[in-house]
């Protein structure tokens, strides 16, 4: 990978990171993109996915590898996960590889409550998740992210939403203590 500094911005479908990771950009002028903007910009595609399903998973990872190359920037507030849903409906965790390979500088993980998280998901793609799915997915998706953040010695930082009423803020912090 290219010399710079990757802020992994993680957590589930629907937990804001997008809102926030603009935000942040935008205060600190620096670049931002979802994993799946990307992994579509290389592909030149969308996507295959049915819902929050993914199909091939391996293969957009390694897309993004290759999309965050033509990124010319010092400085990145990258979105994704650590796990997703793959096309039968389980839950797949992304592969460590992938993470070794991108070498964030940190690793923000954002949480908030599920039923939040569905009444987003709902409001934006008109599609109802149910509750014990999205706090399975957030639980594994919090343990990945501390795994991870320890397998690649980044900077870690949990932001709980309910619990901070000025999470862009908390980040743009973050974040400027980190470049």
């Amino acid at each position: 990978m290219k010399n710079y500094n990757i802020f992994f911005v993680a957590g589930i479908h629907g937990v804001g990171k997008s809102t926030i990771c603009n935000k942040v950009a935008q205060r600190l002028n620096i670049f931002t993109s979802s994993s799946s903007q990307i992994i579509k910009g290389y592909k030149g595609q969308k996507i295959s996915n049915s819902g929050k399903r993914v199909k091939n998973i391996d293969e957009n990872q390694e897309a993004l590898l290759l999309g965050l190359q033509q990124i010319e920037a010092k400085n990145i507030l990258l979105d994704g996960h650590f796990v997703l849903m793959n096309a039968f409906g389980d839950i797949e965790k992304i592969s460590e590889s992938i993470f070794q390979k991108i070498r964030p500088t940190a690793i923000i993980l954002l949480i908030d409550t599920p039923a939040e998280i569905a009444k987003r998901l709902e409001n934006r793609d008109c599609t109802k998740y149910p509750e014990n799915i999205l706090i399975q997915m957030q639980d594994l998706e919090e343990r990945r992210a501390v795994q991870i953040a320890k397998l690649v010695s980044a900077n870690y930082l949990k932001i709980d939403l309910q619990a901070d009423i000025e999470p862009d803020k908390t980040l743009s912090s973050f974040v400027s203590r980190n470049i």
